[in-house]
């Protein structure tokens, strides 16, 4: 097994030099607690770094069960890339065995040649133009982002954007940015859809973006939060703060959110570049971030969506009526929707605390939710988009066309 150390005593181990698993890993004085592992391409050493240590994993991590896992968040609907997770407190501990020259330099995870060779084919083929109006895009595990028109449910392009997951998608004015597990984050043009620049420099997967002003905001599986200059394409800096994957990124009246596996919520000072404020409260993972202007609302891997008052960050209510992770949390008109791996979405009063509608209709995980035009888009493990209306809850549409499951949604003005 061939170990890369990246931060803060977190390790990537690699099961065999051309293995195509790879293990994420914790390094203490009684031998490394195994924390993710997952399938990923092109993880030959070449790619990830240079050797530092290697350690033998045993029957434990190969045996590890995902049902038992902290995020069964991570788990993907198709068997061909299934992950496997522990949390610290349930996952195999194993012992380091003979250590091996270390490197002089950190590894850097990089974008692979596919990638790569993705964004220079778009940047030449012509790609459909989007009529004016609304359009709802989406990021899929199938690598590409699509356009989607809202009232006719059909696709009016799709970006092969990059060579692993596409985790976020945002849009701001003429901009798309996307997120991949691939470890980098793309600029694209809405207008032609061609791509602009690509952001590279986090250790792993990018799971979150968001942006401000002329800074773009990416948050990793490093547990770092890195600051791009969006002008020259630069890292300005890294924003150190959490001790798990940061998740989730979202700003709010110009203040930057993180939410992360350390079970935190983190407000930052962006002159000083250190954390101003702790969200404590959650029991797992948190997942998913969205606001009013007054209050935070959190969506948890504990099953439950929390409120927060932005002034004092305490936690001033819990909604609970999931019966599994709750993925993703979107506020629209005096209400909360909530979307989870129970294969619902429910509508909260926010002046009671109760469910006052639940939609039922997706056959996977509920990985993401948008409103739009007075209705609501969800996306998930099934693979499908689905329109909502939100005066009855009942299915106004279903659409078609990810070949994996829907991670991300956002809406786009042409």
């Amino acid at each position: 097994v061939t170990a890369f150390d990246i931060a803060g005593g977190t390790r990537e181990l690699l099961l065999a030099p051309n293995s195509r698993f790879l293990v994420r890993a914790h390094r203490s004085e009684g031998g490394f607690t195994v924390l993710h592992g997952e399938e990923v391409d092109n993880c030959d050493p070449v790619h990830l770094g240079s050797t530092a240590g290697s350690v033998d994993l045993g029957r434990s991590m190969r045996s590890a069960s995902p049902a038992s896992t902290l995020a069964a968040s991570w788990r993907s609907p198709s068997p061909s890339r299934q992950r496997v997770n522990q949390t610290p407190s349930s996952a195999a501990t194993v012992s380091p065995t003979k250590q091996v020259a270390e490197s002089a330099s950190p590894p850097r995870f990089s974008a692979s040649a596919t990638s790569r060779s993705m964004m220079s084919r778009s940047t030449t083929r012509p790609l459909p133009q989007l009529s004016p109006g609304s359009w709802v895009v989406s990021g899929s595990g199938d690598t590409t982002v699509k356009f989607w028109n809202p009232e006719t449910g059909e696709c009016g392009r799709t970006l092969r954007a990059h060579s692993s997951d596409v985790s976020a998608v945002l849009v701001r004015d003429q901009d798309v940015f996307t997120a991949s597990l691939d470890g980098t984050v793309g600029q694209w043009c809405l207008t032609s859809g061609q791509c602009l620049q690509l952001f590279e420099g986090h250790l792993w997967a990018v799971q979150s973006i968001a942006v401000e002003g002329d800074k773009l905001f990416s948050g990793s599986r490093d547990a770092t939060i890195r600051e791009w200059d969006l002008q020259t394409g630069t890292c300005r800096r890294s924003l150190r703060g959490h001790e798990g994957d940061v998740l989730v990124l979202r700003v709010f009246e110009g203040t930057l959110f993180s939410g992360s596996t350390d079970l935190k919520i983190l407000e930052w000072n962006l002159g000083s570049g250190e954390p101003a404020r702790v969200f404590e409260g959650h029991t797992e993972v948190v997942m998913d971030l969205c606001s009013d202007g007054a209050k935070l609302y959190s969506a948890g891997h504990d099953k439950t969506v929390r409120c927060w008052e932005l002034q004092t960050a305490e936690c001033t209510n819990v909604f609970e009526g999931h019966s599994e992770a709750v993925r993703c949390v979107v506020y629209h008109d005096k209400k909360l929707y909530s979307g989870s791996a129970d294969k619902s979405i429910k509508e909260w009063h926010l002046g009671w605390g109760w469910c006052t509608r639940t939609f039922e209709g997706h056959t996977g995980e509920v990985l993401s939710l948008l409103v739009l035009n007075g209705r609501l888009w969800s996306g998930g493990g099934d693979r499908i988009l689905t329109q909502w209306s939100l005066s009855n809850g009942e299915v106004l549409r279903k659409v078609s066309g990810h070949a994996h499951w829907v991670r991300a949604l956002c809406s786009a003005e042409v």
